[in-house]
């Protein structure tokens, strides 16, 4: 999928959720990414408040 019609279909998706400090309520997920958790010392993201591009493998 194109990077722009990602973006489109994540603001779409995460837009009900939006708050009146332009994040978006808290939508944390299980993730097994070695990686991410290895770099943020936890197995949970938050994916309502992340770009696609920074999501865990897992979840792209």
């Amino acid at each position: 999928m194109p990077v722009s019609r990602v973006r489109v279909t994540e603001h779409t998706r995460r837009a009900p959720r939006l708050l009146r400090d332009g994040s978006h309520e808290p939508g944390p997920k299980p993730t097994i990414a070695p990686d991410w958790i290895a770099a943020t010392g936890t197995d949970t993201v938050d994916i309502a408040n992340m770009e696609h591009r920074d999501l865990p493998k897992d979840w792209q």
